[in-house]
């Protein structure tokens, strides 16, 4: 909903608040000129007002991104904001800044579009911690893969369990201490402040460890399966409203198609939201540029001729190359370049197979990648 400032007073208000904001905020007519440029903006580019109103935003711009002016500039005419747009930018003395921009139109008293408004944060001190997240995943990683191999070449890999339960106490403890003194600063830090930002970061980082030791542990040492009789829709559109945050921030269209009535399957719900949310994120994080994802539930028969049910989960992302296919549910690999242990689809296999089920992949690379569950009904 758009704000109208209709007096002086409130102009002034404005004004005043946009000052003193610690973010860089400035302002721009549909010819990308410049027209206002607040002391955030002089901190984060190192232009002074003076210098920058009336100019051409280009000045901020990198060459090999001049892309974006026109993708910017048609959004900004249809009256559409941008949120959390990561890219570079450019400081007056040239140096590349990875920032996040938030873009929004700006209107006239008749509702007319004039121009547009940019919040521009610094990210680059988070995105050199993310990088250096994953190259200690990398390499905690290759670790792992290093232990298998030293496991089964020593015949000692039924000790894994006990392993990994080890590691998970003994990384466990610190990590909630970590976590917990994070917590405590960020209570007692100005949010805006670039510490409430790194404190964040270890927090959020923190956490992400304790995941991948719980996936660790998860494979070592699996829980226990408790079968029901088990209505199949909920299972698949729970985990979906989970990531539905992520769906709209990276512009994929989730759709599922199923019949009105479907049979129940004697399963574990709980570990079958566990399977879908694995694949929903999957699918995610192969569209980072928008696409559709949609899951299609189908009774059939399997190859001799049983009843099942089939649950079809389809992306249109960068696909898995086709080496790589044999190798997908086989544990500490993974398609996605140094992230994740590479656990997830191992785990929801086994999770599959505890089921009497089994999971099938296709992919062409740049296509659509699709991944079948069976379910028997017997």
């Amino acid at each position: 909903m758009a704000i109208v400032w209709e007096n002086f007073r409130d102009q002034a208000l404005l004004a005043a608040i946009v000052q003193g904001s610690s973010d860089a905020i400035f302002s721009n007519d549909l010819n990308d000129i410049v027209t206002s440029w607040n002391r955030g903006a002089e901190r984060l580019f190192g232009y002074g007002t003076s210098e920058i109103i009336g100019k051409l935003l280009t000045s901020l711009i990198p060459p090999d991104r001049h892309y974006e002016i026109l993708r910017i500039q048609e959004s900004t005419r249809r009256g559409d904001g941008i949120e959390h747009f990561e890219t570079i930018r450019v400081h007056k003395d040239r140096r590349q800044l990875q920032v996040s921009l938030t873009i929004s139109p700006l209107r006239d008293a008749t509702r007319r579009v004039v121009g547009a408004s940019t919040i521009a944060r610094d990210v680059t001190d988070k995105k050199l911690a993310e990088e250096a997240s994953k190259q200690n995943e990398e390499k905690f990683r290759q670790q792992a893969i290093d232990l298998e191999a030293q496991l089964i070449a020593s015949g000692r890999l039924v000790s894994v369990g006990e392993i990994a339960a080890s590691m998970a106490h003994e990384f466990n403890n610190p990590l909630g201490i970590v976590m917990g003194f994070a917590q405590h600063l960020l209570t007692e830090t100005w949010p805006d402040s670039s510490h409430a930002q790194a404190l964040q970061i270890i927090d959020d980082e923190a956490r992400r460890c304790q995941q991948l030791i719980q996936e660790l542990l998860e494979f070592a040492k699996p829980v226990g399966t408790k079968f029901m009789p088990t209505e199949i829709r909920p299972f698949v559109e729970k985990p979906l409203n989970f990531v539905l945050p992520r769906l709209h921030k990276q512009n994929i269209v989730a759709e599922i198609h199923n019949p009105q009535h479907l049979p129940r399957i004697h399963a574990d719900a709980q570990q079958l939201e566990q399977v879908m949310l694995n694949l929903y994120l999957n699918s995610i994080d192969a569209m980072p540029a928008g696409g559709k994802l949609w899951v299609d539930i189908k009774e059939a028969h399997d190859e001799i001729g049983r009843p099942a049910v089939i649950i079809a989960v389809v992306d249109t992302g960068f696909g898995i190359e086709q080496n790589d296919l044999p190798k997908i549910f086989l544990p500490f690999f993974t398609a996605k370049k140094r992230k994740g242990l590479g656990l997830g689809l191992p785990i929801c296999e086994r999770i599959i197979k505890k089921h009497g089920g089994k999971m099938e992949v296709q992919s062409d690379p740049g296509k659509a990648t699709i991944f079948k569950i069976l379910f028997p009904l017997t």
